[in-house]
């Protein structure tokens, strides 16, 4: 399956993305976490679902938020 990848900048803004395939959700949401540390919010899509939000908290760590 295909997956969007969508990295932006604090104000939420796409700086750019990419639509890639992987394997499984997991693996989707392991190369989102890569970027996360380049780009202070990523968010994987599966489709039209919203899988995860990583933002950087205030050490630059990935803060992941699972969608409501």
């Amino acid at each position: 399956m295909h997956y969007a990848i969508s990295y932006k900048n604090s104000a939420g803004q796409t700086q750019y993305s990419e639509f890639t395939p992987f394997d499984t959700d997991d693996a989707a949401i392991a190369h989102g976490e890569r970027g996360s540390h380049d780009n202070p919010i990523v968010e994987v899509w599966k489709g039209n679902h919203l899988l995860i939000r990583l933002e950087q908290g205030i050490t630059g760590e990935a803060i992941s938020q699972a969608p409501a």
